[in-house]
Order: structure tokens, then C-alpha cells, then sequence
């Protein structure tokens, strides 16, 4: 009922509101499995075509032709590898981490990409280590014994519905991830390459050397400089530096 909201349509805090209103509550989290069974890729299984067992045979991402080309040129992941635990266990303790040390920083100082006050979460939530219900859950039930983990932090807890919230938004605009929202913006003449015909090669030299530096982290402003060069190095930034 867009009638009694006092923000935009399309913005976060509508579709929040519609969705605690109408959406219903997510579930309690499943527990996870008495038992998986899994290959043991310890053990080196040659695969025998003639027999009719299941088995399996180690090889590598190599091997498998898996290896991205850009990690072949240059391997460039190796600083992600050594930031994250790729794992639901890492996914789990950053989140007891976050929970217990940070969570109650997050309303003053998520802003501030010079501290730690993010959960870095968001690879977790993006590849499935940790469910944003379990998440959910566990902020709508108490933290250390004393208060809800949404009463903590209200931003944090708006900050939950932003995956569904954008599947809302690219439901409403498909065009959203190569069109701004923002219709006038691509109207603007003043980006590289919006000038005289006459001057587009001189622009598109310099916005290559612009694009150049922005990639590299040498624009000479700190902020993005930084920004751009945390992202190289462990695949992840800040908020306040995108």
C-alpha cells in the first residue's frame, strides 16, 4: 500500500515493510543430517569401466579443464583462497563472530570501511554456506541471552531482504543490470564518450586509461584506490568503498 509509505516505490524499505506485512515468516532451519555419505577424495578410486560398482577416480580442476583461464594467466585467486574458509563451518563461525563481537557496532559504524564492522557474509549467503532463514532466525531470537538480534541493529536486520529485494527489482525492471533504474542517467552527456564526434577519440583514449587505473587501484583518490585494491587481493569490498 504504497499510499502510506513515505519512501519511493522500488526502494528497500517498501518492499520490507510489504514483505513483514504480507510475506510470511520463514521457517526454523532444518538440522543439518545425522549422516552424509560422501567420496573420500583421499583415496585415489580407478574407475573400472567393465565393473557395475559405483566408484571414482581423484583428479584435479586441471585435469577436469576447470581452471579458469584468467587463474592460468595469472593466478589471481590466490589471495581469495588464503582470506576465506570456502566452507560451512567458516560460513558458521563468522557468523557466531559477527553475532557476538560486531553486531551491536553495525547501526554507528557500518559505514566505516577504515574499521570492521560488516559481517562479510555476503560470498557465504551468494554460494549457499550459510541460509539467510538460519540468519533470520537466529536475529529474531535472542543474542548472548539478553536482546533480539534485529532490536541490536534494525539496519542489519533490513539488510537480510536485499537479495529477494533485488529479484523484485529485476522482476519489475529486467533491463536493471545493464540500465540504471534511474532513466535520466542515461541521458547524461557528461560521461566519457558523450561529446563531439570530433573529440571520441581523444575520449575513448582517456577513458581507457581512466578504466586502466580505476581496475588497478591508481586513480590517486585513497578511498577508491583502496577499495579497488582490497577487492583485487580478497575478492571482496567494503560498501562504502563501491
Amino acid at each position: 500500500d504504497m499510499a502510506s509509505e513515505k519512501y519511493f516505490f522500488g526502494t528497500l524499505m517498501p518492499y520490507v515493510h510489504a514483505a513483514e506485512k504480507s510475506g510470511g515468516k520463514p521457517g526454523k532451519p532444518i538440522p543439518a543430517p545425522a549422516e552424509a555419505h560422501i567420496v573420500d577424495i583421499d583415496k585415489d578410486i580407478i574407475v573400472d569401466d567393465n565393473s557395475s560398482s559405483s566408484s571414482y577416480a581423484w583428479c584435479t580442476l586441471d585435469e577436469l579443464k576447470l581452471t579458469p583461464r584468467s587463474d592460468i594467466r595469472a593466478n589471481w585467486s590466490a589471495g581469495i583462497r588464503e582470506e576465506w574458509d570456502i566452507s560451512e563451518a567458516g560460513a558458521l563461525e563468522a557468523w557466531d563472530n559477527f553475532k557476538r563481537a560486531t553486531l551491536e557496532k553495525f547501526e554507528d559504524q557500518h559505514g566505516r570501511a577504515d574499521l570492521s564492522p560488516t559481517s562479510r557474509l555476503s560470498p557465504y549467503l551468494r554460494f549457499g554456506q550459510i541460509s539467510p532463514r538460519t540468519m533470520y532466525y537466529d536475529l529474531s531470537t535472542s543474542v548472548g541471552g539478553a536482546v533480539e538480534g534485529r532490536r541490536l541493529s534494525r539496519l542489519f536486520w533490513h539488510r537480510l531482504y536485499r537479495r529477494e529485494f533485488a529479484y523484485w527489482q529485476l522482476h519489475h525492471w529486467p533491463e536493471l543490470a545493464t540500465t540504471s533504474v534511474r532513466s535520466h542517467y542515461e541521458r547524461r552527456l557528461d560521461w566519457s564518450g558523450g561529446g563531439d564526434e570530433a573529440d571520441d577519440k581523444d575520449e575513448d583514449i582517456d577513458a581507457a586509461e581512466a578504466l586502466r587505473r580505476w581496475q588497478t587501484g591508481t586513480t590517486g583518490f585513497p578511498t577508491v584506490d583502496a577499495g579497488m585494491r582490497r577487492l583485487w587481493a580478497t575478492g571482496w569490498m567494503h560498501q562504502t568503498e563501491r
